[in-house]
């Protein structure tokens, strides 16, 4: 399987995510997303987000560098 760059910080250490990995997290109840080549969890900021949950959404399970930069 190959590794994406992409790094999530658990327990205080760096691990490999997967592409894969990453795109099984694409709900409200679980909502990862890659931007810049770092792994973020925004699934706790979907309720707050000021542009609402569905502009963070697209970038759900996804990179979203190229939605970011727009």
């Amino acid at each position: 399987m190959e590794k994406s760059k992409n790094q999530l910080q658990a327990n205080g250490k760096l691990r490999m995510i997967t592409l894969k990995e990453i795109n099984q997290h694409n709900t409200k109840t679980s909502m990862w997303t890659v931007l810049n080549g770092e792994v973020y969890d925004l699934t706790t900021y979907l309720g707050s987000h000021p542009g609402g949950r569905e502009k963070l959404m697209m970038g759900a399970g996804r990179d979203c560098t190229s939605l970011f930069s727009n």
